[in-house]
């Protein structure tokens, strides 16, 4: 018997999976994606998982949104948007073509190379300008396109300008929500939505929605920092768990 179309055991174990993902997104705005995609693809093919995730996005950040919109810094996130619109389709195109295996190891290294920038936690004295703005969303869009994962590069671009924390993590949702709107028409309109991935998603935002709700509550009682950094770390124990998964299969 199968439930959304996944084993009962999967399906709680990805129940358990979009809580705390959920509530990674509540705290420090960014970071649930990487962590469904690096957990839930442990156990399904990434071009299954991957176009729930941009529907989780959506949902969630639609649910953030309201709740930040006055501290958006709205011009750097349209041109983040701006580079990350123009490459997402190559990224969709790799995820349609690639396999599962490959695609597990790229995002565990994708993975792993985020959390070594975010460690250092670099910084600017001021915001970047257009140019270098537009490169990093386009960095970004081929891999949202291609992993679902394309928040690190905006979540290290946002931790190296002045911003503060409340801000960058606005600038965030604001922007992974245009980002995955447009990844999810391109995956829509290539099949890789059907109606198993719509119910699967619609059923597993009830969980997220919890999560969300306590992560939200977290960040307004306390900095995301020690958050963050065990995020980090247990991202980058998955990674590695993918890693070695990809290499015994």
């Amino acid at each position: 018997m199968t439930v959304f179309g996944l084993e009962p055991w999967i399906l709680a174990y990805a129940a358990v999976a979009m809580f705390i993902g959920g509530f990674i997104r509540g705290y420090t705005g960014f970071g649930s994606s990487m962590f469904w995609v690096a957990s839930v693809s442990l156990v399904v093919p990434p071009i299954e998982i991957v176009p729930t995730v941009y529907l989780l996005e959506i949902m969630a950040s639609i649910h953030l949104l309201p709740r930040v919109w006055r501290e958006v810094h709205w011009p750097s996130v349209a041109w983040l948007l701006l580079g990350a619109l123009i490459a997402t389709p190559a990224g969709v195109w790799l995820l349609a073509v690639a396999p599962a295996d490959t695609m597990r190891i790229v995002i565990s290294v994708l993975i792993l190379v985020a959390v070594a920038v975010l460690m250092r936690n670099p910084g600017l004295g001021r915001m970047p300008g257009p140019v270098p703005t537009a490169l990093t969303g386009a960095l970004s869009g081929v891999i949202n396109g291609a992993t679902s994962m394309g928040g690190p590069p905006a979540v290290v671009y946002y931790l190296s300008t002045p911003l503060s924390a409340a801000a960058g993590r606005a600038c965030l949702i604001a922007y992974l929500l245009g980002t995955d709107i447009f990844s999810a028409g391109i995956a829509g309109g290539a099949g890789l939505i059907d109606g198993d991935i719509l119910l699967r998603s619609l059923g597993f935002f009830v969980i997220v929605l919890a999560g969300l709700a306590v992560g939200h509550r977290r960040f307004v009682l306390a900095p995301p920092e020690t958050f963050r950094r065990f995020t980090m770390i247990l991202l980058a124990a998955l990674a590695l768990v993918g890693l070695v998964r990809a290499a015994l299969t």
